[in-house]
């Protein structure tokens, strides 16, 4: 019901989009459909319902979204890749499904020279959702998260992804600033670790509220003209594999490049994604 609410309320605030005042309408269009998107968490489920078109040649789909799906979809959506590029399945079950689109057409067995890296690296994280396992023992306690988490060694306008863990069980995710038109700005909730998973039960979320004026700059793209954050109670749980903290030095090969000082700093990974430690403090944002 909540996100039902959450997608009624995005179609109110972003309606009048369509009618801004700009020179590059389409240009708006499409930001803020891929804005809805991402609020909704919904980009993993619609590229499963065989919307290829928003399948992205460059980058991995949103590790958020992905954390919306169940184990059977997990694997249709890993499946899905391949499909792309007209995999022949022995499953008759993957057959069926992939059939109801018109854009695969069955042609070969083996399509792994034609991968990209978006499609290796969404396999890649799909799998590790895929791994997820409550069973075995807590990969990770909780205290050793207490800080403020970033998706990115740099730093460069404003903050990417990122997470803060509190020492009462509390977390807050943020969305990157750096973001044309967003429409969300933040969950918040709780935290737990069950075996291999963290799960977040998320019970705000913050969305912005704007008008349909958008600004353009070259520095920031476009943005809305007037726009404040609504807070939204929200009741939903969703789980993510995680591993064991690791510092750079062990969490990357020695072909990789970085500097030599931020070789003691901690890595986290969530969902396949990289988080750095910048502060043991969550506040320091």
């Amino acid at each position: 019901m909540k996100k039902i609410f959450i997608k009624i309320l995005l179609t109110l605030l972003t309606f009048g989009t369509l009618y801004a005042q700009s020179d590059n309408t389409d240009e708006i269009i499409k930001l803020t459909h891929e804005s809805r998107i991402e609020a909704e968490r919904s980009e993993a489920k619609l590229i499963l319902e065989g919307n290829i078109d928003l399948y992205n040649e460059r980058y991995p789909i949103d590790f958020i979204s992905i954390a919306e799906l169940n184990k059977q979809e997990l694997r249709i959506l890993r499946n899905l890749i391949f499909a792309r590029y007209g995999y022949s399945f022995k499953s008759n079950e993957l057959t069926s499904y992939f059939n109801n689109f018109e854009w695969y057409k069955a042609k070969s067995t083996n399509v792994n020279d034609q991968l990209n890296y978006a499609d290796k690296r969404n396999i890649e994280i799909i799998r590790t959702f895929e791994s997820m396992d409550k069973s075995q023992p807590n990969i990770i306690n909780t205290n050793e998260m207490v800080g403020l988490w970033h998706a990115s060694l740099i730093m460069p306008s404003g903050f990417y992804l990122v997470f803060q863990f509190y020492k009462d069980g509390s977390f807050t995710y943020r969305y990157s600033q750096m973001r044309q038109l967003p429409e969300i700005d933040k969950f918040s909730g709780s935290y737990e670790i069950d075996g291999n998973v963290i799960l977040l039960t998320i019970t705000q979320t913050t969305m912005y509220e704007h008008t349909e004026d958008v600004d353009f700059s070259g520095a920031f793209g476009y943005q809305w003209s007037k726009s404040k954050r609504i807070f939204i109670d929200s009741n939903e749980t969703l789980q993510f594999p995680i591993e064991k903290i690791q510092t750079i030095e062990k969490a990357f090969s020695e072909e990789d490049r970085y500097p030599p000082e931020m070789a003691d700093r901690e890595v986290l990974t969530i969902g396949n994604v990289q988080f750095f430690k910048y502060s043991e403090n969550p506040d320091d944002y």
